[in-house]
């Protein structure tokens, strides 16, 4: 081994060992969040060997995107055979993911530097980037970057950290192949390589790097300028790579077309207003990942403002400006400054699935594990380029050393705050005090004290915050439900001003899918016997809920096939049957509907019905990974019920 060498891994073990450092306090941390329902919650995941069975069922166990994200799902799975619920393995497992991730992004990074080499601009200026040093400073930001902390320590995020992980392995091996070709070696077997098995990992992880082969043609238009007739010959050549790169976005985004029209039925928003608080929200992550500011890092950013028009608030008008001067921008550095071009650009299509038209939460951090490499890329070339010009070398290793040391500073503030649940609570209400997000978590915090802890003390507190949570969003419903059950624990009157104002709330305003899947959650829980309160109210709470004209497609029918259980549970047969065909009629795709119906059919009595559900249902898509259960509720017997829950 070199001198050089050795010193490029002894500064990769060090990055390595500063980055475990730093996340190392949030590792004792609980599951949060979506973590409960997709892993707590889900029992497809708690496999008992490694077979090939048991990983596809726990791999299509729960649709968390369009392709179910089997890679994702099957890590999780194998996370639970090791140390079943134990959430430290998972995010130890998040941790070296990510670590992973970052070393491939360096990979990504020199092979593509190397390529830009071959650059007529960068060939004919005097200076020639030192590219382990950018590479190296550029795993440092991202790899210690305080955006990226909840994309390793909340644990479901895990699908973010491995379709990144394995986009950068193909853009790498793309960059490696393109590299071969220019040296007039073989190259092809690192493009197939790229597209054909990494691209597939990447977009089974998760769905929002299906635009990755939109980088490639970018990287061809502006890191590898040739002349008009070398331009041709290469479209003919990687014509198929070019028509993938067009085509599989497109046909994404028109496979899925029903959910960008009808799910923001569901959304306290338009399109049009998400496409416009878009713009704002892409730069308020732009100023994040170039000088993170903690203070404004938390889960829930729903006190972040919707763009109600161009003009409301007037920031909107402000970005939509900004980008246009930035396109512009763009277009006049493509020639001179291509790689600055292209790092605006990556940022730009990273976002282009979960910051555009597609009906999704407003703003999440998460969102910019792949898509900040663009910027950050920009940063250390200028970080390398500018200090080797102005100042001397100790000065410049000073410089990016404070700098480096900030953002682990910045992460490991955070990691500490996500050692505990109740921590984590507390530190997300000061930072977002106005949250509605907050609020109800803190709620959540005092409501488990109150209730599972005997604390009595703590009830007031629980009930303000939970309150003040649907207060704050006017669309939210969560902090009603749970003073409902908190009330009914602690065995006090049924507050009816408060349910009557839940009743008229779910009867008109947005049925959000929180609202439903909360809903959903207090008849589980009552049909558990964990909760008091009573059949009456939760009849109440469904039937204002199906009054809503904003309930469609699966919240509809998850709705009705609550109400089909709750006649069941009164013995009302024939008018569970009618739910289940009506919750049937409206949404097919989803298998707890199905199962819901061949349950009810089974308990019912109509083991014909049950049989011909269980055979129609095995033939869709929604089946993946529910066989076991549908041949266990197949055989169940009739007025089965309580014993099997």
């Amino acid at each position: 081994m070199t001198t050089n060498q050795r010193a490029i891994a002894l500064s990769l073990s060090l990055l390595s060992l500063l980055i475990i450092f730093v996340y190392w306090p949030g590792l004792n941390g609980p599951f949060v969040f979506d973590d409960e329902p997709n892993i707590k919650e889900n029992p497809a995941l708690h496999i008992k060997d490694l077979s090939l069975d048991s990983l596809r069922n726990a791999a299509f166990s729960i649709k968390a995107g369009p392709l179910y994200r089997p890679i994702s799902m099957s890590s999780l799975a194998a996370n639970y055979y090791f140390s079943q619920l134990e959430p430290y393995a998972y995010k130890l497992t998040n941790l070296g993911v990510h670590l992973l991730a970052t070393l491939a992004l360096m990979l990504f990074a020199n092979r593509l530097l190397h390529l830009y080499s071959y650059h007529p601009t960068n060939q004919e200026s005097s200076y020639k980037p030192d590219i382990p040093l950018i590479c190296l400073l550029l795993g440092a930001l991202w790899g210690l970057h305080p955006l990226n902390l909840s994309s390793v320590l909340y644990i479901v995020q895990r699908m973010a950290s491995l379709a990144a992980m394995f986009s950068f392995l193909a853009l790498a091996s793309y960059c490696h192949g393109r590299l071969c070709q220019l040296r007039a070696q073989r190259g092809w077997p690192f493009l197939i390589l790229s597209l054909i098995v990494l691209y597939p990992l990447a977009i089974f992880s998760k769905e929002n790097v299906v635009v990755l082969p939109l980088i490639m043609p970018t990287i061809e238009c502006l890191l590898l300028p040739q002349r008009w007739q070398q331009t041709l010959k290469w479209i003919r050549q990687h014509r198929i790579m070019l028509w993938l790169a067009l085509a599989l976005p497109v046909a994404f985004c028109l496979w899925h077309m029903d959910y960008v029209l009808n799910g923001y039925v569901s959304r306290p928003f338009t399109l049009e207003e998400r496409i416009l608080t878009e713009s704002r929200a892409l730069w308020f992550y732009l100023q994040q990942i170039a000088l993170p500011n903690i203070s404004q890092l938390y889960l829930f950013h729903d006190d972040f403002s919707t763009s109600k028009g161009i003009l409301s608030p007037l920031t909107t008008l402000t970005s939509l400006i900004a980008w246009c001067i930035t396109f512009l921008g763009i277009w006049m550095l493509r020639r001179k400054h291509p790689l600055a071009a292209f790092s605006i650009l990556f940022f730009l299509i990273g976002h282009l699935i979960e910051s555009t038209i597609f009906a999704l939460e407003l703003v999440h951090e998460h969102r910019n594990y792949f898509p900040s490499f663009g910027p950050l890329l920009l940063l250390s070339v200028a970080l390398t380029t500018l200090c080797k010009d102005k100042i001397g070398g100790k000065a410049r290793i000073t410089v990016i050393a404070l700098f480096i040391a900030f953002l682990a500073h910045s992460t490991w503030t955070r990691a500490n705050a996500w050692s505990s649940w109740p921590r984590l609570a507390a530190t997300e209400l000061t930072l977002a005090p106005s949250s509605a997000g907050s609020n109800y978590e803190i709620g959540r915090v005092y409501f488990a004290k109150t209730v599972l802890e005997g604390k009595h003390n703590y009830y007031n507190l629980a009930r303000e915050h939970l309150l003040k949570s649907s207060m704050l969003d006017p669309n939210m419903v969560l902090g009603m439900l749970a003073v409902l059950r908190l009330d009914a624990a602690m065995q006090k009157t049924e507050d009816k001003n408060l349910l009557k104002q839940l009743l008229t709330r779910l009867q008109t305003q947005t049925a959000t899918a929180a609202t439903v899947q909360h809903v959903n959650q207090l008849l589980a829980c009552h049909i558990k016997q964990n909760c008091e309160v009573s059949s009456s109210s939760i009849l109440s709470i469904h039937q204002a809920l199906l009054k809503n004209p904003s309930l469609r497609g699966r919240a509809l029918a998850v709705t009705l096939s609550n109400l089909a259980l709750l006649a069941l549970e009164e013995s009302n047969q024939n008018l569970a049957l009618a739910y289940t065909e009506l919750a049937l009629d409206n949404y097919r795709d989803d298998a707890g509907i199905w199962l819901s119906s061949i349950y009810v059919s089974t308990v019912a009595n109509k083991p014909d019905r049950a049989r011909i559900l269980a055979k129609n249902f095995l033939e869709l898509p929604a089946s993946l990974g529910q066989e076991a259960y549908t041949r266990q509720i197949l055989n169940q017997g009739p007025g089965t019920r309580k014993n099997n829950e």
